[in-house]
């Protein structure tokens, strides 16, 4: 299993390490290779995200906050949903859900 992670703050970080700790190779989109979980996984750039996304089988974030081309171009893999990512994003929207 290869896991990918967008966003490489602290929860990339622990999401990282156990991931890693269950035999699971991790890479990261992260363009700040000094973020806490490039120190433990493969960091990639944004201009290299084909790359990321061929070497992943899933991909999950670390932060709600994702560029609406990036969610686009994963949503292939990503989990949770690329629809779920976007909900995220506003309040207005988790609110919309939760009601419903």
């Amino acid at each position: 299993m290869r896991l990918g992670i967008v966003g490489g703050g602290q929860l990339g970080w622990m999401i990282a390490l156990e991931a890693i700790r269950m035999g699971i190779s991790v890479f990261v989109l992260e363009e700040d290779f000094n973020a806490p979980a490039c120190k433990v996984a493969k960091c990639f750039k944004k201009s290299e995200i084909e790359l990321f996304k061929n070497l992943c089988d899933k991909i999950t974030a670390e932060f709600e906050h994702i560029d609406e081309d990036v969610i686009n171009y994963l949503e292939d893999k990503l989990f949770p949903s690329a629809n779920i990512l976007r909900i995220k994003k506003s309040r207005s929207l988790e609110k919309e859900l939760l009601k419903s």
